[in-house]
């Protein structure tokens, strides 16, 4: 039998790994860097809000969330250590996992495997607890699940593989213990079982283990059916099990790949190309060379001589990638997933209060106008008689400070943990004048006497003349009369006196009008409660401000720590 050129390739594998990447420093670096801006972002925002508030009670959540997901990553952390052991204690070998449901026959394949190298090289151990324990039977293989924890065997002085729990485990546990594992491995041997190959649950395992970047190589294992035979020393028909034809093996072969490459989110270039194998059939034969191709050995071995070259590659950089994993399935995904909807959530509820604020200061400053101005005319009118402007004004300002703080307190002390007390500065000037009432009484100059001879004479010339006109026209020759003996009378009476009387207008006060400075004052009002609600309503914005502020380097944290592993991804 020709050389097998899987262990040509084991035995040429050189121990040049002293450049193999240590960072796990880096992973805790970023993680503390990552909390220290989390927290700062925090600071003291939020400190002038009112204790009972919904956004003092969601930013509580928010900081509360993000200390349990750091409190939850370093629990992830410690669980990883047997990982990192099993890595550190076999980081001059290559690693496979041998990776697959249950019943996939790992236990066979990995016997198969062990069985090529001389007994003295090989050691076959279980991992438990971070320590590694060995022992000397052969891995157990049956049609139930055998394996009930991590094992391996270590072949040689470069290769180890392990087997493990299957992915659909009977047992949770066994499932987790698998994945966790997982990381440690520098390739992943994929078995699937030819009966229902790459079936959808599988896949998205494999998918999970692709995003990991490591090489992988898709094995349909089993590939072979049982015919009946004649056989000539019994002379009759048996049972023999035969591997699956060329062109059976070719199409489910070609089929796995359809369905990896079809399956979304796997990345294609990650994919090797199917191999279909049965161990059973090649045990079942004379293992002779023919035997060997016929059971899709001989391309197993030059497929696993691919493998090891793309393991080796990863293994330079697998701790590393074991950060960048950590990073981004633990941390970046629980700050996606767990951490940011909270903070939107609290952003949200932010911009809705300040807009709410916004708007209810016009509200409440029409309202508070309109019930202060209602009083104005009573207040004014008490004061009209000393037209006490002085009084006036501190009676207002009064008024004015008492019902504005009091519907400010109503209004904005939920948000709050103080309130500032507002004052009002509506000045005497401010209010106008008052106006007196006044008016204009003509008075005759000159004395009383010759007034009243002026009156007389016009009087007795009236009468003389109604007297004459009655006579000479009848009915309205009294009327004419009246008046033209008034004239005559008059001309008559200046021989005593002045025929024109001198007078003089003379204003006199007669009370006190507010209608003006009801007015002006209720301007003023008008004017001074809106400046002194927006003054209040905008130191309360301000304290609530540092909230949408928070989210913002919140969010920009995250958005640093995301780039950062963008560019750890490559």
């Amino acid at each position: 039998m020709t050389q097998n050129p899987f262990l040509e390739a084991l035995n040429s594998f050189k121990d040049d790994l002293t450049n193999v990447s240590k960072k796990e420093d880096v992973l805790i670096v970023k993680k503390e860097t990552l909390k220290k801006g989390l927290e700062l972002a925090f600071g003291a925002k939020g400190a002038k809000l009112h204790h009972d508030s919904p956004l003092v009670k969601m930013i509580d959540e928010l900081h509360t969330s993000i200390k349990k997901s750091f409190h939850h990553w370093d629990v992830e952390l410690e669980n990883s250590r047997p990982m990192k052991a099993l890595s550190e204690l076999y980081s001059d070998r290559v690693i496979f996992l041998v990776f697959g449901k249950v019943n996939a026959g790992k236990s066979s394949f990995s016997n198969f495997i062990t069985d090529l190298f001389p007994i003295d090289q090989i050691k076959r151990f279980r991992f438990n607890a971070g320590k590694v324990e060995y022992f000397n039977e052969r891995f157990a293989e049956g049609v139930t699940e055998t394996t009930a924890t991590i094992q391996g065997v270590e072949l040689g002085k470069n290769l180890v593989l392990l087997d493990t729990p299957g992915l659909h485990s009977i047992t949770d546990k066994n499932g987790d213990l698998t994945r966790r594992f997982t990381d440690s491995t520098d390739a992943i041997l994929w078995l699937t079982p030819s009966t229902s190959p790459g079936q959808v649950q599988e896949l998205n395992d494999l998918k999970e283990e692709l995003a990991k970047k490591k090489p992988l190589l898709p094995i349909i294992t089993r590939s072979d059916v049982l015919e009946e035979d004649f056989c000539e020393e019994v002379q009759d028909l048996v049972q023999v099990l035969k591997n699956k034809t060329h062109q059976n093996r070719q199409l489910q072969q070609d089929d796995v790949i359809q369905r990896l490459k079809a399956f979304d989110g796997i990345d294609s270039a990650m994919l090797k190309q199917a191999i279909s194998i049965s161990v059973h059939a090649y045990k079942a034969s004379n293992q002779q060379e023919r035997d060997l191709k016929e059971a899709g050995l001989s391309d197993l071995y030059k497929c696993l001589v691919l493998i090891i070259k793309d393991a080796k590659v990863y293994k330079v950089k697998k701790a590393e990638q074991q950060m960048i994993n950590f990073l981004d399935n633990k941390v970046l995904s629980s700050l996606q997933n767990d951490i940011k909807p909270i903070i939107n959530k609290l952003n949200k509820e932010t911009k809705h209060t300040i807009a709410s604020l916004n708007k209810n200061k016009q509200r409440l400053a029409s309202t508070i106008t309109a019930d202060i101005v209602s009083d104005v005319s009573g207040i004014i009118n008490r004061h009209k008689d000393g037209r006490d402007k002085k009084a006036i004004s501190a009676e207002l300002n009064k008024l004015i400070e008492v019902k504005v703080n009091k519907a400010l307190q109503e209004e904005l002390s939920q948000f709050v943990a103080e309130l500032k007390h507002t004052s009002s500065t509506l000045s005497a000037d401010a209010l106008g004048e008052f106006e007196a009432l006044t008016i204009d009484i003509e008075q005759v100059k000159g004395s009383v006497s010759k007034s009243v001879t002026t009156f007389a004479g016009g009087f007795g010339g009236a009468w003389g003349g109604a007297a004459l006109g009655s006579m000479l026209l009848p009915g309205i020759g009294t009327v004419i009369g009246g008046v033209l003996g008034g004239l005559f009378g008059s001309a008559a009476g200046s021989t005593a006196g002045d025929y024109f009387v001198e007078t003089e207008v003379i204003t006199e006060s007669v009370g006190v009008s507010t209608e003006k400075i009801i007015t002006k004052t209720s301007d003023s009002i008008k004017k001074l409660l809106p400046n002194m609600i927006e003054v209040t309503f905008a130191d309360v914005i301000k304290m609530i401000q540092p909230v949408e502020k928070l989210c913002e380097d919140l969010e920009q944290v995250i958005q640093r720590f995301s780039t950062d592993i963008d560019t750890l991804r490559g």
